[in-house]
């Protein structure tokens, strides 16, 4: 059985370039039941139909006046816009080094005449085909493009967003100076803090860490912090009778655990480290909800971590959450971080750990806050190896120092 040529919805062309009509008129009764048919009598002329039509494959001959054959196919390979064209050689030129040079200036074949009808049906045929699939592959490859580059700069709208959720990098509320540390692994973030003046005599500060990576852990991030807005806190206030900062501390965390109850179908839970503090004393009342233990070092220069780590918010009903208070003196500094500061792990799969963290804040504890956190994000990149972190990294420090 003759073979057939490959039909598509779209009717392929095929161009026929040779300066000898006859030649051309025997492959297009040839090929044309099936295929649309294009022709040019010069290399020059050729050129312009391949840049200008939807070409799929290209029979050249090689003597023509002027621009040859070989000429001719160097150009389109050279030009973007007509490299992808196969082109298959059609010549009485049947020597092997003839073949080998065209070849070698990307054509896919080489058929020298005479030439058998069937066997030239049956080449084109599966160049056709072959070329068939490459254009799909390359309009599902630029479709994913347009997508990509979609979703990228929603991604990048969205981290913008996110970043307007943060406080600034340093700034102070009172006698207490804050700074921090923000490295989504993606372009978006699950880590959030924040710190914020509830009232004259109270603020609040916080970090969080959603479980997983990327957008959904984004979002609940994005949810829980806006929920966890002063408004929240005066709420509290108006409705409880002279809360103490560790029965608000509590009320907070438990409208959390209630609001944020894990759903089975998303698994996403998170921890979360809050603290209250008092602007006349400098009392604070931490807790905890399956967040790294805060560091604590005291202007005496002792160091140590508090709190207790406890259960994350959306895992139980009633997760018994404990709270510890302390009081800040002049001079001493509390670091709250998300566990990929610690778990950064370096080529060897070694993390960085904590005791290398603390280490790094008791070596800085003389230098400004913001100083010692770019400190850090250096050391955690020369730990790493390189710049891309698998998990996001926060850093929310704070200062008790006159203003």
């Amino acid at each position: 059985m003759e073979p057939k040529l490959p039909s598509s919805e779209r009717r392929q062309t095929i161009m026929i370039v040779d300066d000898v009509p006859d030649n051309i008129r025997v492959l297009a009764n040839l090929l044309s039941d099936q295929c649309r048919i294009i022709a040019a009598t010069s290399g020059e002329t050729a050129l312009g139909l391949a840049s200008a039509d939807d070409v799929d494959c290209i029979l050249l001959d090689i003597m023509m006046p002027g621009m040859d054959g070989y000429e001719v196919c160097r150009r389109l390979k050279s030009d973007p816009s007509t490299q992808h064209i196969p082109v298959i050689f059609v010549t009485m030129l049947n020597d092997a080094t003839d073949e080998e040079a065209g070849i070698r200036l990307g054509a896919v074949d080489y058929i020298t005449r005479p030439f058998v009808p069937g066997i030239v049906r049956a080449r084109v045929g599966t160049m056709l085909r072959l070329q068939n699939t490459a254009n799909a592959l390359r309009k599902a490859y630029d479709d994913l493009s347009v997508a990509y580059n979609t979703i990228e700069h929603d991604i990048q709208a969205a981290a913008q967003l996110q970043r307007s959720y943060l406080p600034p990098d340093h700034s102070a509320i009172a006698e207490i100076h804050y700074a921090s540390l923000y490295r989504p692994s993606t372009g978006l973030s699950g880590d959030m803090f924040n710190y914020f003046r509830i009232n004259e005599r109270f603020q609040i500060f916080y970090g969080l860490d959603v479980s997983g990576h990327g957008a959904a852990a984004a979002l609940m991030a994005a949810a829980v912090a806006n929920v966890l807005k002063p408004e929240m806190f005066r709420h509290v206030l108006q409705v409880a009778t002279n809360p103490s900062p560790e029965d608000m501390c509590m009320a907070i965390v438990q409208e959390l655990n209630q609001r944020f109850t894990l759903d089975p179908e998303q698994a996403r839970y998170f921890t979360i480290a809050l603290g209250i503090l008092d602007n006349d004393d400098h009392r604070l009342s931490l807790i905890q909800a399956g967040h790294p233990s805060p560091l604590l070092l005291k202007a005496d220069g002792s160091a140590q971590s508090v709190g207790t780590a406890g259960v994350p918010v959306g895992l139980l009903s009633e997760p018994g959450y404990e709270t510890v208070s302390l009081v800040l003196s002049d001079g001493d500094r509390l670091i709250v971080y998300s566990d990929g500061v610690t778990e950064c792990e370096n080529a060897d799969g070694d993390a960085f750990g904590d005791d290398r963290l603390l280490d790094h804040f008791v070596q800085y504890r003389s230098q400004r806050l913001d100083t010692t956190l770019s400190a850090l994000e250096a050391s955690l990149i020369a730990w790493r190896g390189n710049d891309q972190f698998a998990d996001d990294l926060s850093v929310l420090a704070l200062e008790c120092r006159p203003s």
